[in-house]
């Protein structure tokens, strides 16, 4: 299991209201590039909000490419 598969399930066990990450993406593929947010699932309703708005003002700030926010 990769690390983060462990923690979010660590996450699972605890009572977590919101919980984001934010990804600086980069791969030899320009397409791939870019800054993508991601929201836990069984947190508040407004984690995706929250991950939505850190991610748009972090792009905005430092003019990296959106890749939009997922579930993760």
């Amino acid at each position: 299991n990769h690390p983060i598969y462990n923690f979010l399930q660590s996450l699972q066990e605890t009572e977590v209201y919101i919980f984001i990450s934010i990804h600086a993406d980069s791969f030899t593929n320009p397409a791939s590039r870019g800054t993508t947010g991601y929201y836990f699932s069984e947190g508040s309703s407004d984690s995706k909000r929250l991950a939505d708005c850190i991610r748009s003002a972090l792009c905005a700030e430092l003019q990296t490419p959106s890749r939009g926010t997922q579930l993760g």
